[in-house]
C-alpha cells in the first residue's frame, strides 16, 4: 500500500523552500531503500545525500549514517541541523555532536531539552 503513502501537511512547500534556498537537504531513515525511492520520486527535490540501513554502518542511536551523509554532503557538522522523531535521532545526532530538532507529528514522545517543531515549515525559521 506505499502508493497510498501521503506526506504531513507543508513537507513538500518546506522542501521546495529550502531547496531554493540552495539548503542541503539528506534522508536518514530506518526505511527500506526500495520504499523510499518510491516515496522521494513524488517530490521534485534533488537530496544531497538518502541513507537506508545497510551492513557497513550502525543504525541510530549510532551517529554512523548522520556522519557519513555530512562527509558526502562537504558540510561542516557546525552547519547541520537533524531533524527527527524519537530518542534515537536524538541520541544519534547529540553522538554526531550536531544540532536536533524534535518533530513532534512524527512517531515519538517529545525530547526534552530539544527545540520542539510543531509543523516541518518551522524548520524554516530555524535555518534561515
Amino acid at each position: 500500500l506505499i502508493h497510498q503513502v501521503t506526506f504531513f501537511p507543508r513537507v513538500e512547500e518546506t522542501l521546495t523552500q529550502l531547496h531554493k534556498q540552495e539548503v542541503k537537504i539528506g534522508i536518514i531513515t530506518s526505511k527500506n531503500a526500495k520504499s523510499v525511492k518510491f516515496i522521494l520520486e513524488r517530490l521534485d527535490i534533488n537530496f544531497t545525500d538518502v541513507q537506508c540501513p545497510c551492513t557497513q554502518l550502525r543504525g541510530k542511536p549510532a551517529p554512523d549514517h548522520i556522519l557519513m551523509a555530512i562527509v558526502k554532503s562537504s558540510e561542516d557538522p557546525i552547519n547541520t541541523v537533524f531533524v527527527g522523531d524519537t530518542l534515537a535521532d536524538r541520541q544519534a545526532a547529540d553522538r554526531a555532536g550536531i544540532d536536533y530538532l524534535h518533530a513532534s507529528w512524527g512517531y515519538g514522545d517529545t525530547t526534552k531539552g530539544s527545540y520542539n517543531l510543531n509543523c516541518i515549515s518551522e524548520v524554516l525559521k530555524y535555518i534561515t
